[in-house]
């Protein structure tokens, strides 16, 4: 995913702000995202997400929505245009100066820990957190804890809420996307934010070099038994920071394992004709991003699949320009779909990771940049030495 954004604004006290535009649309709308400098195990930025979304009154007119990664808070904020001029001002004042009762952080908690046991009974996710955890030995500093667990959030207190305010809302720790009809000033919508004087930026927590992947398959539950074989299959890419060509070959690469005739699922349909999913996901770990691949099968045909998802990787190195020159393609096409119109434009960035946002366009880097990057990695796929983290539960 790339920002397809028209235009970008860099203003004195580090504020960074995206636009796009849309004349002539009724609606406009502000994805706020806030980046984080530390890896929060506790839960404590989805709690601030829930706060400022819930906590600031709004009218009904004015929609507020959003999310938490283990990089940022993005909050979408979406009305008609008249009614956003009107709304976000004060919106920014309250935001500026956060604070909160005791009364409202339990009423918060009480919420974010019904979204947890909500979350703990999809089977899905709760096998995806298991995959994670078993990636590396039990030293290991990752952890799959963006929402946090019930134990931890009975510890976090309103002192809690505003040093995280005071340290992670600033200018040069947010960025913004404006989308709507923006024929007048749009930077007029964060007026408050432009005269927010500049502050230190608090120095992130330095990611360590992510430790070995564990490589001996751990096996659970009794195939003899189970009804369906749930598989996690976490290979590594490459290291960050990563430079524009190699995002680039990263959404080429999943684009290809998602969609056409090299889609995992298709591909394995082929020989494993019940299984049920093959969803690739990036995943991140210090300065290391992994492929984890999530899947379901029948229990017998779980060894076969671990097999055909291995292939199906190394096969993507075998891919021919024309099916190539497809992929760009439907990736273009994806991007328009994700940034048609100022709702989606809201969301696609709200979902963007840091890395990607400075990118505002597929036309941004060169194609022949992207390929040497795309074969570098499918290079690295393909090897015989390539090491995979395997989980296997029978159910």
């Amino acid at each position: 995913m790339v920002n397809y954004s028209h235009s970008v604004s860099h203003l004195d006290n580090g504020l960074v702000v995206y636009q796009r535009s849309f004349p002539g649309s009724p609606l406009a709308g502000v994805t706020c995202k806030i980046h984080l400098n530390s890896q929060y195990q506790n839960g404590l930025p989805h709690l601030i997400e829930h706060l400022l979304v819930h906590q600031i009154p709004r009218p009904d007119w004015i929609k507020i929505s959003g999310s938490t990664t283990a990089h940022f808070i993005a909050l979408q904020i979406l009305g008609e245009k008249a009614a956003i001029a009107d709304f976000l001002p004060n919106y920014w004042k309250q935001f500026q100066h956060f604070q909160v009762t005791s009364e409202q952080l339990e009423r918060e908690k009480a919420v974010v820990q019904q979204e947890l046991r909500h979350y703990q009974a999809s089977l899905t996710e709760k096998f995806a957190t298991q995959a994670r955890g078993k990636m590396f030995d039990a030293q290991q500093p990752y952890h799959d804890e963006v929402l946090g667990n019930i134990q931890d959030l009975a510890t976090i207190k309103t002192a809690d809420i505003t040093d995280f305010c005071e340290k992670q809302l600033t200018p040069k720790q947010v960025t913004f996307l404006i989308a709507g009809d923006c024929s007048q000033n749009p930077l007029d919508l964060l007026k408050v934010w432009s005269q927010w004087p500049t502050q230190a930026t608090v120095p992130p927590t330095s990611s360590s070099d992510s430790p070995a992947l564990q490589t001996e398959p751990v096996i659970l539950g009794d195939p003899q038994t189970a009804q369906i074989a749930h598989l996690s299959l976490i290979t590594p890419l490459t290291t960050q920071p990563l430079p524009p060509a190699m995002i680039l070959a990263l959404s080429l690469t999943f684009s290809l394992l998602q969609t056409g005739p090299s889609a995992l699922l298709q591909q394995l349909h082929q020989t494993v004709p019940q299984l049920y999913m093959a969803q690739p996901l990036p995943l991140y770990r210090g300065s290391q991003l992994y492929l984890q691949i999530l899947s379901a099968c029948a229990p017998n045909d779980a060894p076969k699949t671990i097999k055909g998802l291995q292939q199906a990787l190394a096969q993507l190195k075998t891919l021919q320009d024309p099916q190539l020159t497809a992929a760009f393609r439907a990736l273009t096409f994806q991007q328009d779909c994700l940034f048609d119109g100022v709702a989606s434009s809201l969301a696609a960035f709200a979902r963007m990771d840091p890395s990607q946002e400075k990118i505002v366009s597929l036309t941004q880097v060169h194609r022949k940049a992207i390929l040497k990057s795309w074969q570098e990695l499918t290079t690295t796929l393909a090897s015989d030495q390539q090491p995979y983290n395997i989980l296997l539960k029978y159910q």
